[in-house]
């Protein structure tokens, strides 16, 4: 797993440094002497136990705000959803690894890092006594790549909370939410059609509760992904960040609509090959590669008829029968080997559709009768 995921690692646009955990390090030695700004945990390791390990994580004020990527070891390892989430890890990753999904993982853990870090930054020199009129003018405030908002609450004349005032923006929000700060600055969260009632309800429990809090919404009007932060500064006043995150979400769903694809494919434990709508060869797993003893490499492009002669495919052709009548289609075949050998074999092909029931190819799986 430590190779793949170093190898995946090094695809960021990002420049990153990465610092391997093993025998020979002390991992609490690292976390003292280094800036951390993510953990990327197996369950299960020779010298510790992740779940134990990222549960002390969250209970240490010093390291509680590095974000943990949980990952599997094996799997369908038990619990694992719910061991990782009950320690504290703030996302998952299933094995078998898979590419997209790390990256687009990452790219949201580090974007939220800064962004927490911009917070407690903000948060730290205004508990030292500076005035917002100060803090705004910092090269901080206007040269963030998150769009920063602070509010001052408004109450009625008992102490119920009614509604919340926009005090400052930076460049960053006037160009992320498409409005200017001189026709937001004194307007209210009614007055604002961009902020909606779920916003308003998470900033009222933040105000409540004095704590901070993270979610993500849906923005209608702008059709964006926010992930946003809301933090209290004063009993008076919060602040809020949105992180566009659009763009990770339309790869995470493009990962999961590959997701349904493979699996009708890929979760199955006989010899399978994919061959497309120009029947060629496009994907095969494990079990085919051993079974005609061929690798990968010398399999992938190729027609159909080339490396699978089957003696019906002169008279019937399988791919023509599938792609016609959508059915399976179930017949024998006795095919020459790499080796020299005569094999058997009963072959079920179906149709290969998108997630969009686009017929697209045809599956073939064998099953070795000789």
């Amino acid at each position: 797993n430590r190779e793949v995921i170093t190898n995946i690692l090094k695809l960021l646009k990002i420049q990153i440094k990465i610092i391997e955990i093993d025998r020979g390090l002390n991992i609490f030695d690292v976390l003292k002497e280094s800036k951390i700004d993510l953990i990327l945990l197996e369950t299960q390791l020779f010298f510790l136990n992740g779940y134990n390990f990222c549960n002390f994580i969250r209970k240490d004020e010093n390291y509680k705000h590095i974000p943990i990527i949980m990952i599997e070891s094996q799997k369908n390892e038990k619990d694992f959803k719910k061991r990782s989430l009950n320690a504290g890890a703030d996302s998952l990753i299933t094995y078998p690894i898979n590419s997209d999904e790390l990256l687009s993982q990452v790219n949201i853990a580090i974007r939220l890092k800064i962004g927490e870090d911009s917070i407690r930054k903000e948060k730290r020199a205004l508990q030292n006594g500076l005035s917002f009129s100060e803090k705004k003018y910092s090269d901080l405030f206007n040269t963030m790549t998150n769009a920063f908002s602070f509010f001052e609450i408004i109450y009625d004349d008992n102490k119920n909370i009614i509604n919340y005032m926009f005090l400052e923006v930076n460049p960053t929000f006037e160009k992320t939410m498409k409005l200017l700060s001189k026709d937001i600055i004194g307007k209210t969260g009614n007055d604002i059609p961009l902020f909606n009632q779920i916003i308003k309800d998470n900033y009222i429990e933040v105000i409540k509760n004095g704590i901070t809090k993270q979610f993500t919404i849906f923005n209608d009007i702008l059709e964006k992904w926010f992930d946003v932060i809301v933090y209290p500064i004063k009993p008076k006043y919060f602040a809020a960040i949105f992180m566009d995150v659009t763009s990770l979400i339309n790869m995470n769903n493009k990962v999961n609509r590959i997701h349904k694809e493979l699996d009708q494919i890929l979760n199955v434990t006989s010899p399978i090959c994919v061959i497309s709508g120009s029947q060629k060869i496009t994907m095969v797993n494990d079990s085919f590669c051993s079974l005609f003893k061929m690798e990968r490499k010398d399999i992938i492009g190729h027609y159909c008829y080339e490396l699978l002669c089957f003696n019906i495919c002169e008279t019937s052709c399988p791919y023509n029968k599938v792609c016609k009548t959508s059915k399976k289609v179930t017949f024998e075949i006795t095919q020459k080997i790499k080796t020299g050998k005569i094999i058997n074999c009963l072959v079920t092909a179906r149709p290969y559709e998108s997630s969009n029931s686009e017929k697209i190819g045809m599956v073939l799986s064998f099953t070795d009768i000789t």
